[in-house]
């Protein structure tokens, strides 16, 4: 008690995470009046997805998880394309599952509207290359950087610390988490992917946008109700635990041949800390490697 007494009466400055209830009654009334948030949140360029989840936390953990092949880089790649390219916000794509000509293939096919398929073969129509020249002036102009180098949790952490430093970068985005290898030899998978969350919280404390892109566990094959729930990130606990945001793709013809919902993709906020949390149906143009609104039908 003595030295507490001590503390309070010395005049020391407090500790940069504390503060007297009165300085921050002041700041939240000054934003309510202004009508400005505290925390920033970047577009995700879906504007119905922006509704259910407020867009991508600055200062946060956004996982997004699904099955193979529900499309869940390809979600996330849109969302870091439209930071980086579309709103000129520099950032890191660290791509452990394609490589740096891939993702770029996907992106030609995203901007030009130019099948995927045609890009990777390099077998384009004459009418495309305005389209594809149109889409290098978008991609060339952008402050993006993609990185298809297999880091370490530790290591990519320290990537980015040198990127924000350097760069100012403000968003990074992981694909994905369970590509990345462990730091120490036998390592199991689970401390792993806790080293990955422990980074990704590390890292959205430098002031960035984190999106990690993660596995659904094989297990949720076997229900009957297949759509992504809390939990079902493989070896994923921590990961859950830090994340701000966490989006579940799904798309019910993965599983259902005769599914009415052909060509129709659900991102699922599973927990979204600061959102209503409505599940949001997109279109998913699998030949553009692109979501679009369904309610419009047009692309963002």
């Amino acid at each position: 008690a003595a030295t507490l007494q001590s503390v309070l009466t010395s005049g020391a400055p407090m500790a940069e995470t504390a503060a007297w209830e009165s300085e921050t009654a002041g700041e939240v009334f000054d934003q309510l009046r202004d009508g400005r948030r505290s925390s920033m949140v970047f577009s995700t360029g879906i504007r119905e997805l922006d509704d259910a989840i407020e867009g991508v936390l600055v200062g946060g953990v956004t996982v997004v998880v699904g099955d193979t092949g529900s499309g869940k880089s390809a979600l996330a790649d849109q969302i870091a394309c439209h930071l980086g390219v579309d709103l000129g916000i520099p950032g890191v794509v660290n791509a452990y599952e394609m490589t740096r000509e891939e993702m770029t293939e996907r992106r030609y096919a995203r901007y030009a509207s130019v099948p995927y398929g045609m890009v990777r073969r390099r077998d384009v129509r004459d009418e495309h290359i305005p389209h594809l020249a149109d889409a290098l002036e978008r991609l060339s102009a952008s402050p993006m950087i993609t990185d298809d180098a297999i880091y370490t949790a530790p290591r990519w952490l320290a990537k980015l610390r040198s990127l924000k430093r350097r760069e100012g970068i403000r968003w990074a985005v992981l694909d994905h988490a369970h590509l990345v290898p462990p730091s120490e030899p036998g390592q199991g998978k689970a401390e792993t992917i806790a080293e990955v969350a422990l980074a990704a919280k590390q890292a959205s404390k430098l002031g960035l946008a984190v999106i990690v892109v993660a596995q659904m566990n094989s297990m949720v094959r076997k229900r009957v109700n297949k759509r992504p729930q809390r939990g079902d990130v493989a070896y994923g606990g921590p990961l859950e635990q830090i994340a701000s945001t966490i989006i579940g793709n799904y798309r019910d013809e993965l599983y259902n041949k005769q599914s009415e919902l052909r060509g129709v993709a659900e991102a699922i906020p599973l927990k979204a800390r600061f959102a209503i949390g409505e599940i949001v149906r997109l279109r998913w143009r699998g030949q553009f490697q692109r979501f679009d609104s369904l309610m419009s039908e047009v692309a963002f």
